[in-house]
């Protein structure tokens, strides 16, 4: 697959740019009970930024465009949950009829009913329009903030990475 390229219109570029000048910081104002941490939940991005959108008279458009849903393994006996995974388009379109695009994000949730693809639609639009629009929410969700990870593939397990011993030991990993 080719990466994308950023071919904008000199009217989106500018719209873009009129709505990052008027974002403010989103409170993560939510709460994930079962995991136990705070978010920044789809409606405060939409309510933040559909009237600076509007103003700049620019609109995303978002569309499904491939789904898959990967059986949960079995481990330690136990079914794990089947995941949806989902590749959602976005295109930025301004009242002028330029546009730019298309842009598109992958996610995968828990295919549990009919509110997973309400789900990944939700993340993957949050997350296009932070992304663009640099929106500040206070997320630690950066490498600097996490335990390093393996990623893996599918059929493949992770490898645990031990802790570093004391913040030093880890700044001297990350050179």
């Amino acid at each position: 697959m080719q990466p994308e390229t950023m071919k904008l219109s000199p009217k989106v570029a500018a719209a873009i740019v009129a709505v990052m000048t008027k974002v403010k910081k989103l409170a993560k104002a939510d709460e994930n009970k079962f995991d136990r941490y705070n978010f920044t939940s789809i409606d405060a991005f939409m309510e933040a930024l559909n009237p600076l959108c509007a103003e700049a008279e620019l609109f995303i458009l978002c569309d499904e465009e491939s789904t898959e849903v990967v059986p949960g393994e079995v481990k330690d006996g136990k079914q794990r949950a089947s995941q949806l995974h989902v590749t959602w388009v976005f295109n930025l379109v301004h009242s002028s009829g330029e546009m730019a695009g298309p842009y598109r994000r992958s996610v995968a949730v828990p295919a549990n009913g009919a509110q997973a693809y309400g789900s990944a639609q939700s993340y993957a639009l949050k997350q296009f329009m932070r992304g663009l629009f640099m929106v500040p929410t206070g997320d630690k969700d950066d490498a600097d903030h996490q335990q390093a990870e393996p990623l893996r593939g599918r059929g493949q397990t992770a490898k645990p990475t031990p802790p570093p011993t004391d913040a030093r030991s880890r700044d001297l990993e990350d050179t």
